[in-house]
């Protein structure tokens, strides 16, 4: 089966605003400079919203086109018969409001559902990882490299859909930088562990602090 591109992929937003009963958010700002190491990252300084919610339709109240940009549906969340080993969306970290924001959530019931199979610090560590190290860390690249490269107002869809070398919608690749022959290639292994994990480290505590609501194990963690 052929990949589908982003243009392909995302969907016209059906969603009316909901409510959201159990949905918590917290606003994360974050800074970190690669100026003296990637010049095409540079300032990374953004902000995002941390979320946590007891089953799938939460991630719908964040923003008014959660569905354009992640493909999924409310109604199919609404109609999806979640347990805590399966849920139709257990962790997410994508697009709003026009490009302009970002979110991380996570499906509360579901990361209770794995920490029963694993243990409490390896769900967290899992999840943590997953999402804020890996997605999140490939969009704040992104976003990064956008506005200090090629001077693209990241408070629009531009960002998104910008051609970066290999076709709209294709972003920044990690691997060995600096290769002429994979010009889209702008995000070194070392940078992007780096930001990863400060990404991590960012979100932790919050993180932490949401999940104890779905792992007791976890109240006793100062």
């Amino acid at each position: 089966m052929r990949a589908k591109t982003f243009n392909e992929f995302i969907r016209v937003n059906e969603a009316d605003a909901i409510e959201a009963p159990g949905l918590v958010t917290k606003i994360i700002n974050f800074e970190y400079d690669f100026s003296d190491v990637n010049k095409d990252i540079g300032l990374v300084k953004d902000s995002f919203t941390l979320a946590m919610s007891p089953d799938s339709t939460g991630v719908f109240a964040l923003g008014d086109d959660v569905e354009k940009f992640s493909g999924l549906k409310l109604k199919e969340a609404e109609e999806y018969d979640e347990t805590p080993d399966d849920a139709y969306i257990y962790g997410l970290c994508n697009i709003m409001n026009g490009g302009k924001d970002w979110y991380f959530w996570t499906n509360g019931n579901r990361l209770a559902g794995a920490a029963a199979k694993v243990g409490a610090w390896p769900a967290v560590i899992e999840q943590i990882s997953h999402e804020a190290g890996v997605h999140a860390a490939r969009k704040m690249a992104t976003r990064a490299i956008a506005k200090n490269k090629y001077g693209i107002d990241i408070n629009s869809e531009e960002w998104v859909k910008y051609d970066y070398g290999s076709g709209e919608y294709m972003w920044p690749a990690v691997g060995d930088a600096g290769d002429e022959k994979n010009p889209i290639v702008m995000i070194n292994e070392e940078d992007f562990a780096t930001l990863g994990g400060k990404i991590c480290e960012a979100v932790a505590n919050d993180f932490i602090e949401m999940a104890k609501t779905y792992l007791p194990e976890l109240k006793t963690i100062g």
